[in-house]
């Protein structure tokens, strides 16, 4: 293969890749010599990515990627989501690679830091379509409008805004911590605490509702236990703090424990472990979702599983891969089965 054909196929991979969808293709001067090789070189690829309309030369001269519409290649999504690591988030883009490289579109991750991070608002630039995951800092008024009136189609996970015609992904709906619920009633429990240590934002606060309501219904008992972190702060470690410190003090009287995340509920299973407690018998443990690893613990975390996310994904691309436009059905998808994971962190009181 000669030297320009592979620095051809160095440009289209980037360029199907999104890694020019943020920031602009750099002069021809300098892509030859981060490549390694000469001007005369980089033209002739170049010039063969320009005869396939996959590149065009702006009247400055510089090079810019062709629309979508022109040249017929494939898609290539965005996929915003906050900067740090979680299986959580992880779960969810290999869902969403899964399912586009099937329809021949591509993702490509992109990092925000912050609500106003300059990111997200080149990410609506510059690819064809973004799916967003919320961050847990409260979604300013100035954002919300910014997304709602960007110029690619947008879907976000975990966070309502159908009233703004942007298509809304929920993974665990709140109509879930019932069941969840219900399992601890049928068990035996008659006192059901709630423990939260996640920023409050509105997931939060709705399943802290659900659980005060659903107690009220059944005429059982439940005190909140909400000690929140800061965003970008560990939950887990403050949940392990917090329920440390209620067993030391004897303040904690639950015989089940309702998490509203799963780190929350790991962070609790530690803190009641070194207390000598026994995990389901002695103080039982749920989690309000599942974010990878509830079933690999040890005992394993009785939870609500992580749904297929194929059909609403499938949906979202479908209707990205056609430019947005008029949204069918309603804007807010919720998973169809509603699966209750029987951990082993859950028993019959003694």
């Amino acid at each position: 293969m000669k030297k320009f054909e592979v620095i051809t196929n160095i440009l289209e991979k980037r360029i199907l890749s999104g890694d020019y969808s943020l920031h602009p293709i750099s002069s021809e001067r300098i892509l030859a010599e981060e490549l390694g090789i000469s001007h005369m070189t980089l033209r002739k690829a170049v010039q063969v990515l320009i005869d396939r309309k996959i590149m065009f030369r702006e009247p400055n001269g510089r090079l810019s990627v062709a629309q979508q519409k022109e040249n017929h290649h494939q898609l290539t999504i965005a996929f915003l989501m906050p900067t740090f690591m979680s299986p959580y988030f992880m779960s969810i883009f290999y869902s969403l690679m899964d399912v586009a490289s099937k329809m021949q579109i591509g993702v490509r991750s992109v990092n925000f830091l912050h609500w106003n991070d300059p990111v997200i608002r080149r990410s609506l630039d510059g690819f064809d379509g973004v799916f967003l995951l919320r961050c847990s800092e409260p979604m300013p008024e100035n954002v919300i409008h910014m997304l709602s009136s960007g110029k690619c189609p947008l879907v976000i996970f975990d966070e309502d805004l159908a009233e703004w015609n942007i298509p809304s992904i929920t993974t665990c709906p709140k109509r879930s911590v019932g069941l969840l619920l219900e399992h601890l009633r049928k068990l035996g429990h008659h006192r059901i605490d709630c423990l939260n240590t996640q920023p409050l934002d509105s997931i939060m606060e709705g399943r802290i509702d659900e659980w005060r309501k659903w107690i009220s219904r059944k005429h059982l008992q439940g005190e909140l236990i909400s000690d929140p972190v800061k965003s970008y702060e560990q939950p887990l470690a403050r949940a392990c703090d917090v329920m440390g410190n209620l067993l030391d003090t004897d303040r904690f009287g639950a015989t089940a424990l309702y998490c509203t995340t799963e780190p929350a509920a790991i962070g609790a299973v530690r803190a009641i472990t070194e207390h000598k407690i026994p995990i389901g018998s002695g103080i039982s443990v749920c989690s309000a979702n599942d974010e990878g690893l509830s079933r690999f613990l040890t005992p394993s975390l009785t939870t609500i599983s992580m749904p297929d996310l194929s059909p609403m994904l499938s949906k979202c691309l479908r209707w990205i891969a056609k430019g947005g436009g008029k949204w069918e059905g309603p804007l807010l998808l919720e998973p169809d089965e509603i699966l209750l994971f029987k951990g082993e962190s859950t028993a019959s009181p003694k």
